[in-house]
C-alpha cells in the first residue's frame, strides 16, 4: 500500500540520558506507544535518500516493512523533510530486488521507543555503533499546518532542554 507524499518537521540530537527523556515523556504526560527493533537499509539513490525498513514491534509482537523515499536539508536545526511511504508485507522481496539493481549504501540497525506527544513522534533510539539519540518528527497535516509543527518542535527542545549546538543536522547513514 502507498501512501501520498508526506511532509513533517524533524531534528535529531545526541541523547546523553535515556532515563532523564523518559521522565520528561512521563511529565508531559506522554506514554511509549511502542518499542521497535529497526533494520534500515540505505541504498544509493540520485536524489535524497532510500532506505527499506524492517520492523519487529516488541510490545505487539507484528512485523512490518516499509519502502521510505526522503528528502530534507542536512542541517541541525529544525528542518522540513518530504517523505513517502510504501508498505510491505514482512519478507517481502524487495530488497533482494532493490540489492540487484541498486547498490546498498549502509545498514543501520536501532532500537526505537516512540512516544505520541500531540503530532509528533518522539523516538528515543538506541544506534548501533553511534549511541543514544533523540528525534521529533511533527507531521504536518491538515490540522497542524508547518508553523504550529515547528512551534511543537521548539516546544519539545525546550523541555527536553536541547541547546542549538545539541542538534545534528545528518541522517544516521551519514555518521
Amino acid at each position: 500500500m502507498s501512501s501520498p507524499v508526506c511532509q513533517n518537521i524533524e531534528i535529531k540530537a545526541r541523547l546523553a540520558d535515556l532515563e532523564s527523556a523518559r521522565d520528561i515523556c512521563a511529565r508531559l504526560e506522554t506514554p511509549c506507544a511502542e518499542v521497535e527493533l529497526q533494520v534500515d537499509t540505505y541504498f544509493d539513490a540520485t536524489a535524497g535518500r532510500l532506505k527499506l525498513r524492517e520492523i519487529q514491534r516488541q510490545k505487539s509482537g507484528t512485523q512490518a516493512a516499509e519502502l521510505i523515499g526522503y528528502q530534507r536539508p542536512d542541517q541541525g536545526a529544525a528542518k522540513t523533510s518530504s517523505y513517502h511511504r510504501v508498505e510491505l508485507a514482512p519478507g517481502d522481496p524487495m530488497q533482494a530486488l532493490l540489492s540487484l539493481v541498486l547498490p546498498v549504501r549502509q545498514v543501520v540497525v536501532k532500537r526505537r521507543e516512540i512516544y505520541l506527544w500531540k503530532n509528533v513522534r518522539v523516538h528515543l533510539d538506541e544506534v548501533e555503533g553511534l549511541g543514544l539519540f533523540l528525534e521529533f518528527e511533527a507531521v504536518v497535516g491538515p490540522d497542524c499546518d508547518v508553523g504550529l509543527c515547528r512551534e511543537r518542535v521548539d516546544y519539545l527542545i525546550e523541555q527536553f532542554g536541547l541547546a542549538p549546538e545539541d542538534l545534528i543536522a545528518h541522517s544516521y547513514v551519514d555518521m
